[in-house]
């Protein structure tokens, strides 16, 4: 058999930060008189343009959920990307201090309080311990390197660990993508991506990766076809058969 390298988003495919959003939203909805859900926010999170909270929440102070989706919610992944790009140009030269004080006044508070659920079952251990003996696993991620390493059991199987909190950018820059390739010191084409998000995918698929999507309720589960995903799946259970009868 020859060695893969198997590539892992984290938020979306192993754990969930569900709780701290929800949490978040409750303090962030009192304070703009807004009512916005969990499942609204991710979803604006998987129009490409929203992926990270610096443009996306400032949005949503301006807008109402309804006027957001109304403009985002689009057949095509293209046009969403659009609406996006007018609706960012349009917010206040101030957007900077906003998105500063939602971040961190507002948003991390949250995340560090509730902290993160997983998505994966006990006998995923048991997979991931066949995996790390004939692959080479990778995780690419936005997310802080600490609460990755603190909740995910078997981290210990993953010899490529790329946060952007590592480098300075953010999936989909090319740069992260390439960073984890090299340290995994295979080609391209040998590597199975999977993640959660239409820009993601999209970063993927550019890097030369075979990219899989895993649907957590970001964007259209059909933008992730149009980004280039080969297979879209309802869940990381549902991905690791797949995995497994690929290999």
């Amino acid at each position: 058999m020859n060695k893969r390298g198997l590539f892992f988003d984290v938020n979306g495919v192993f754990l969930t930060y569900e709780d701290a959003i929800k949490s978040f939203l409750q303090e962030f909805n009192a304070k703009y008189e807004r009512d916005y859900s969990y499942e609204d926010y991710v979803f604006f999170r998987g129009v490409p343009p929203l992926s990270g909270n610096a443009v996306l929440l400032p949005l949503m102070i301006e807008h109402s959920k309804d006027e957001l989706m109304g403009r985002l919610n689009k057949e095509k992944v293209e046009e969403a990307e659009r609406e996006a790009e007018i609706l960012i140009e349009g917010l206040p030269k101030d957007i900077g201090d906003i998105s500063n004080e939602l971040y961190h006044k507002m948003f991390v508070k949250h995340i560090k309080a509730k902290g993160s659920k997983p998505l994966f079952k006990p006998n995923h251990v048991e997979i991931f311990d066949d995996l790390y003996k004939q692959h080479v696993l990778g995780i690419i991620t936005n997310d802080d390197p600490y609460f990755v390493r603190k909740n995910l059991p078997f981290i210990d199987k993953f010899s490529v660990l790329v946060s952007s909190h590592h480098i300075d950018v953010k999936k989909p820059h090319p740069e992260i993508y390439k960073t984890a390739l090299e340290k995994s010191g295979l080609s391209s084409e040998t590597i199975i991506y999977v993640c959660d998000g239409a820009h993601d995918v999209e970063g993927g698929v550019k890097a030369g990766f075979e990219t899989y999507a895993i649907y957590s309720g970001m964007g259209r589960k059909e933008w992730l076809y149009q980004k280039g995903a080969k297979r879209v799946f309802n869940d990381l259970d549902e991905y690791l058969r797949f995995l497994s009868s690929l290999l």
